[in-house]
């Protein structure tokens, strides 16, 4: 049986593909403000003081009127020689991942997504199956149904992928002629949902759902954190849903913790063969926490300092 072609896919994919984790998993930014100079930015210092590098916490999707950004954050990107970041957006090779959504992303018939949902996550999915190509009975796995409607719940409330943190300055990399290097790929990016188990894809709709159900307090209070640089604040309302699910837990290391491993030991290379400092952007869940990038840093015997 053939898969489902790529003109069969619902509309947000495309930028879906771009900003996998920018949906449930990760935080949309609003417009505030604060006066304190204090960011999701970390400095590292080698042991040896030969390597330096900048971290910043990333916002994938955010309103315009976010910018411009704190000038603490401008001053460490005109100071770098090198900027790294997840993947980046116009990278010709993410249209490649098309054919793996199509064999990995649907159900043939007569299955549906219905069809794969206990009872109760049908119940919360039912609010938002109309933002969904055939509602409740479509044939998009679930994990690919959380990807769509996180995209789209998002962009319905303003927010949108092109006013992202990284592409931001991703932008101004490609102005001043700065050098840049991705930190994964696209497949590996939507890998981290295609390859789940089909009990991992219906948790990580169940995540996507239960963030909705509280949505504006959930997004106010992690836009808040970021605005202000409150590193703790932050991984507290990051994790929250995580700390009230702990059924969930499995997608933790999945999403984010193998990734931050990952990402660590991809910038090795990156400081041990660029010139420095290097100037990464990353999501800014990959930044917090003992399991975070900087405390991987830390741990290695960098000297890690927060702003």
């Amino acid at each position: 049986m053939p898969v489902p072609t790529r003109k069969g896919m619902p509309r947000a994919i495309p930028a879906a593909l771009i900003a996998l984790l920018a949906l449930s998993l990760a935080p949309a930014l609003a417009p505030a403000r604060a006066e304190a100079d204090e960011a999701l930015l970390w400095r590292a210092v080698s042991p040896d003081g030969s390597g330096e590098i900048y971290l910043l916490g990333s916002v994938h999707m955010a309103r315009t009127s976010l910018y411009p950004l704190k000038d603490i954050l401008y001053r460490a990107f005109d100071r770098s020689a090198v900027m790294a970041l997840e993947l980046d957006p116009d990278n010709p090779r993410v249209a490649e991942t098309m054919d793996l959504v199509a064999q990995k992303g649907f159900y043939f018939p007569p299955e549906t997504l219905a069809g794969h949902l206990d009872p109760e996550t049908a119940s919360w999915l039912a609010p938002y199956a109309e933002l969904l190509p055939g509602g409740a009975d479509c044939n998009l796995r679930a994990w690919l149904a959380a990807v769509t409607l996180s995209v789209t719940v998002l962009e319905k409330m303003g927010y949108l992928v092109k006013e992202g943190v990284d592409r931001h300055f991703l932008a101004r990399a490609r102005e001043r002629g700065m050098p840049f290097v991705e930190l994964e790929t696209p497949v590996e990016q939507l890998s981290v949902f295609a390859d789940m188990s089909e009990e991992e894809s219906v948790l990580f709709l169940r995540a996507t759902l239960l963030e909705f159900s509280e949505i504006e307090t959930f997004m106010d209070e992690l836009c808040s954190a970021w605005i202000t640089g409150d590193a703790g604040r932050f991984e507290e309302a990051f994790f929250s849903t995580f700390r009230k699910w702990p059924e969930l837990a499995p997608l933790l290391d999945k999403v984010i913790f193998a990734r931050n491993r990952t990402m660590f030991s991809r910038l090795g290379a990156v400081l041990a063969t660029q010139q420095t400092p290097v100037f990464a952007v990353i999501g800014s869940g990959h930044l917090v926490g003992p399991g975070g990038i900087p405390a991987l840093f830390a741990q290695a015997g960098w000297l890690v300092e927060k702003y």
